[in-house]
């Protein structure tokens, strides 16, 4: 208090005459009470610069406590006046010379804050002799003033050689000495080009001495400095390690954050999984002990936290009560500690964790709310054994009507039928009932998106999309996408019930809007309609990538990255440095020769042990689950937020009721010729056109409509002669009842009228299925089928031209005892073989069952990289599993992408769900910039073990490199035996044992084109699917097939396909249901390959 009475503003003059007074001042009393007013009005912004001059003069004043406040004067004003600035060097020289420690420490920090080009040349000189100082104090503050000195101007420093003098006080005997050395040093190296610091084991082993003896701070930059040791022996990494341990106890936050950071960096280099894993269990209770700091801590805490669980997701799993939010967290602290609970969720914990989701999903902070319920619904997804409690919950929070939560529940409800699609449709009546509350573009278009999904389920849907259609216009760009794809699937679903909306919706995306998204997908639906329905029903329900929580991870590489920085801004953003810094040089784990390279992420650390090769957790998995044994599928409609949407396949809609055909001509066989006709235009029609006229009466072209294209077909009750069709048996049409047709009568009096494409576009040439005579792109040919109904001639049978109405073909079979019931059934023999004529590739159903001379193999998945260059020095591997003479092969291609020569290959395989192991690796030495393929057996004598997902393997692969770990997925045909036939009797047998009955799975895919040319017999017995027997139930196809694996599990399955031949109802029975929909993903691959 004793020095308020100084904090008045005096004027200059008063000050200034005070300051030179000539009246007797032996101790500069007076001179020191003038100071402090003039460092005091300078504090308070008063402009005390005309006193330059003045003040300069009393640096020749020996009392330190006036040097301090001169000194403090000219670090305020030498920018403003350089030129007096450097009137006073003279006087920095002397005193950098004095006699006391204090004043010349004083000296080379004030001439180091002073930015003036003269002050810092006449540095150069003192500040080399400061540094090799004896006084520690002395030395400790020339260390820090080349830090500042580098930042002024980084070219003195590196020209002038002032670097190695710091390397030299980093072995001083002072230990605060050796810790600003550290610091200053690792600020430079992070900045400069030129330099970087390194430190072996040696010298980290002589900081890690000097550290107990450092302040807080020190023992900071300390820790700081050890992320520059490079190991070269793991045990010296191990020794490290070890001796920074102590520190994680520590009270200041800021010395165990950086201790973690150093730990997290030598497990680089530490061999011994069972001692990373000690490792990581040792840094979870400091780091839970910051969540009891101020709120600001706890947040750092909880994004250190966050960012490691990336790097290890088993990371404090069994501690997550401890992140539960409290009534008091601020709500950044409560979000972040939502996110790390909804990371670390798992099916031993989710009956802790949902209802903490739900409660907080009634708190009042609309944002925290928002964030529960997404937790909710990323749980959903994430632990499938949850979903159902998840789904609960959710539809009990939307039973609030609270606005805010229904919409974010739709949302999240959206995802979760993409994930498990047709389990929950049940609650779309209680979505549906909230639609007024929608008034955000994410939840209306997720609403929308489930509409459209399920059209054909929900009655109103037309209704309820046409009320949104209504405000098109005036929607965001992500609903009127949305809204887009919805109806052009109510109309492939329920064609009579889309056909007034659809146009209305194109038109509005093609001309109403400039959004070039939304108008390119409105001319690519339109084109669609128009010319190949087919291919607009593969599109838009065709197979997507299935949704998961994984897309929400960071990407490893910038994992690595960051987990150097942790304590760090950047570990609180969770983005590098140099996004938000700039001239800040990347950290890289430096290689050495204990380096170890882990191309895996380290997820279960309980079962680490030595003993296990690979018991070293899950390794990174570069087969993603979707690729790596699928087939590229056409890609389908995507929602507005970027994901695609789930599959569901299902038929034309059937209000339309059976077609039956009238004869109306005198010759039978010419009869069925016009019938082939009048039933593809029929569907056609009845599916596309809504009895819209073709074009005027004069032959003009009317404009372009994706619904003006056909001449008009009138339906009449007529009762025709009635088709039915096994395609099993090639060209085998019989008189039957009933039909799956209607009846209907065909008026053409003219031939189709040309007429033009797309606006701006007569014609596009080539198209297939267009004649290049009519100016219709994509003109519908006679032979095609519309909506995923053949229409063509093999499916009414091959019928010869002449009139015999008995003009099928032969076909010579034997009656057999059925053993499914049903009395008789038809065993096919050879028929005799008739000349088939050539057909369209879209005569599916009869190529597609019927005997075929082309060869059949067993599937094989494209190759996948497995090893990538980055990730061990320039090898890369691409493989792929298949199966050639009763053995497993494993397809290799080694890539030499790096500079030395590759040898010395050996290769193990982790215990895996069939033993696996390969055999001997019989490889030459790898030139650099050369490939090689090996093709390795896979036998089936190895080790038993689980494996996750069970067609998991888990790869090492030694060479002279060092020992690579990485991750493949084997499709599971692989696994099927040749001797998994079984005869009729055992299967049905098996078949009606509740043991097996009790295990059914169903699934439901669609048959594309892919297998056209080959026979689905034939394709299911090259992978060993063997069919047991075959019949044909009210105009369906049924298979029944019995499959192997190497562990004596028999599989039994039974196909039933609709009358198009294009969608297949698979139902699975096996002792071991686990297995099942891995078997059902193959053989949707299988049939789609």
């Amino acid at each position: 208090m004793a020095d308020a009475k100084y904090f008045q503003r005096g004027k200059i003059q008063e000050l200034r005459s005070e300051l030179n007074s000539e009246k007797k001042d032996s101790k500069h009393q007076k001179k020191k009470v003038v100071l402090k007013k003039i460092v005091a009005n300078m504090t308070m912004g008063n402009d005390m610069s005309p006193l330059f001059h003045d003040v300069i003069t009393c640096m020749q004043l020996p009392p330190l406590e006036i040097k301090k406040m001169v000194y403090l004067y000219m670090i305020n004003y030498a920018r403003q006046k350089p030129d007096m600035a450097a009137v006073a060097i003279n006087s920095f020289v002397r005193d950098v010379a004095d006699p006391n420690p204090l004043i010349r420490a004083l000296a080379i920090r004030t001439m180091g804050y002073i930015n003036v080009d003269k002050i810092t040349e006449s540095l150069i000189a003192p500040l080399r002799h400061s540094l090799k100082d004896k006084d520690p104090y002395v030395a400790k503050t020339a260390a820090i003033c080349v830090g500042k000195l580098y930042f002024h101007d980084r070219n003195i420093v590196e020209s002038e050689g002032l670097i190695d003098p710091l390397l030299e006080l980093v072995y001083h005997d002072n230990p605060t000495v050796v810790a600003n050395a550290v610091a200053v040093l690792c600020e430079i190296s992070e900045w400069s080009d030129k330099f970087t610091f390194r430190l072996n084991v040696s010298s980290a082993n002589k900081l890690l001495t000097a550290l107990n003896e450092c302040s807080e701070w020190g023992q900071a930059y300390i820790l700081e400095a050890m992320i520059n040791v490079v190991p070269e022996d793991h045990n010296d990494a191990e020794l490290v390690a070890e001796r920074i341990i102590p520190r994680l106890q520590h009270a200041n936050s800021a010395i165990v954050l950086t201790a973690v950071r150093v730990i997290l960096y030598l497990t680089n280099y530490i061999a011994r999984e069972d001692f990373i894993s000690n490792l990581y269990k040792k840094l979870g209770p400091p780091l839970i002990t910051l969540l009891h700091n101020k709120p600001e801590i706890q947040y750092i805490a909880l994004r250190n936290i966050m960012l490691i669980l990336n790097a290890n997701p088993e990371f404090l799993r069994n501690e997550i009560k401890v992140f539960f939010c409290k009534f008091d967290d601020p709500i950044y602290v409560k979000l972040a500690k939502l996110e790390i609970m909804s990371k670390i969720a798992s099916e031993l914990n989710f009956n802790v964790v949902l209802p903490e989701f739900k409660e907080y999903a009634t708190e009042v902070d609309v944002d925290f709310v928002r964030k529960a319920v997404r937790s909710i619904g990323r749980c959903a997804i994430k632990i499938s054994n949850s979903s159902d409690k998840c789904i609960e919950t959710l539809v009990e929070l939307v039973e609030t009507k609270v606005n805010y939560v229904v919409q974010e529940a739709v949302v999240v409800i959206k995802d979760i039928f993409r994930k498990y699609p047709n389990k929950y449709e049940s609650i779309i009546s209680i979505l549906c009932e909230n639609l007024d509350s929608l008034d955000e573009p994410e939840a209306k278009s997720s609403m929308i998106w489930i509409i459209g999904q399920y059209s054909d389920r929900i009655d109103n849907a037309p209704s309820l999309l046409s009320d949104f259609l209504d405000n098109f216009l005036q929607e965001p760009a992500e609903v009127q996408l949305a809204l887009l794809t919805a109806i052009v699937k109510l109309f492939i679903k329920r064609p009579s019930s889309g056909q007034d909306l659809v146009p209305k919706v194109l038109k509005h995306a093609t001309e109403d809007v400039d959004n070039p998204d939304l108008r390119d997908r409105g001319f690519i639906y339109w084109r669609l309609l128009s010319t190949d329905p087919v291919a607009a029903k593969a599109i838009i329900f065709g197979d997507k990538p299935s949704i998961s929580t994984e897309t929400e991870n960071m990407d490893p590489v910038l994992v690595e990255e960051l987990l150097l920085h942790i304590s760090n801004l950047a570990s609180v953003y969770h983005k590098p440095p140099g996004t938000f810094l700039g001239g800040v040089k990347d950290r890289k784990v430096q290689i050495s020769s204990a380096y170890v390279a882990r191309t895996r992420k380290v997820e279960n650390l309980d079962e680490l042990n030595t003993a296990n090769l690979y018991g070293n957790g899950y390794m990174s998995n570069p087969y993603a689950a979707d690729l790596a044994i699928s087939m590229p599928q056409l890609q389908g409609d995507q929602t507005a937020d970027g994901e695609n949407s789930p599959v569901l396949y299902t038929d034309i809609d059937d209000s339309h009721g059976p077609f039956d055909y009238t004869q109306t001509t005198d010759s039978p066989s010419l009869a069925f010729s016009i019938i082939q006709q009048q039933q593809q235009l029929a569907l056609q029609q009845q599916n596309l056109l809504g009895n819209a006229p073709f074009g005027t009466a004069t032959g003009v072209p009317a404009p372009f409509s994706p619904f003006s294209m056909l001449p008009q077909v009138s339906v009449n009750t007529a009762v025709p002669p009635q088709l039915s069709f096994n395609p099993f048996l090639t060209n085998s049409p019989v008189l039957s009842s009933p039909s799956p047709f209607s009846k209907l009568v065909v008026e053409t009096s003219t031939p189709p009228i040309q007429i033009g494409g797309v606006p701006g576009s007569s014609q596009i040439a080539g198209l297939p299925g267009t004649p290049q005579s009519s100016g219709l792109p994509g003109t519908p040919q006679i032979g095609s089928h519309i909506g995923g109904v053949p229409t063509n001639k093999g499916y009414v049978g091959s019928i010869s031209s002449n009139n015999s109405s008995n003009a099928s073909p032969v076909v010579k079979s034997s009656v057999v005892l059925d053993p499914f019931g049903g009395g008789s059934m038809v065993k096919n023999e050879e028929p005799p073989k008739s000349p088939r004529k050539v057909m369209s590739p879209l005569d599916v159903p009869e190529i597609i069952f019927g005997p075929t001379a082309s060869a059949v193999s067993s599937y094989v998945a494209p190759k996948q990289v497995l090893l990538s260059e980055v990730d061990r020095n320039g090898l890369e591997i691409e493989g792929t599993f298949y199966r050639r003479d009763g053995h497993i092969i494993f397809d290799l291609t080694f890539h030499n992408k790096g500079l030395s020569t590759i040898s010395e290959f050996a290769m193990l395989f982790n215990k895996n769900s069939f033993g696996l192991s390969p055999a001997t690796l019989d490889m030459q030495p790898l030139l650099p910039s050369t490939s090689c393929e090996c093709i390795v057996t896979v036998n089936t004598d190895g080790p038993l073990g689980p494996s996750n997902p069970i067609n998991n393997l888990q790869i090492a692969l030694k060479t002279t490199l060092g020992v690579s770990y990485f991750q493949a997925q084997y499709p599971f045909n692989v696994l099927f035996l040749e001797s998994g036939n079984l005869e009729a009797a055992t299967w049905l047998t098996l078949w009606s044992d509740g043991v097996y009955a009790d295990s059914e799975i169903n699934e439901t895919f669609t048959v594309t084109a892919g297998g056209i040319g080959k026979s689905i017999v034939q394709i299911l017995g090259a992978n060993n699917i063997f069919v047991v027997a075959e019949r044909v139930i009210e105009g369906l196809t049924h298979l029944y097939t019995s499959s192997k694996l190497p562990d004596e599990t028999i599989f039994l399955s039974e196909f039933k396909f609709d009358f198009t031949m294009t969608t297949c109802v698979l139902s699975i029975r096996s002792l071991k249901p686990q297995f099942s929909p891995h078997y059902a993903n193959i053989l949707n691959l299988v049939l789609n390959s």
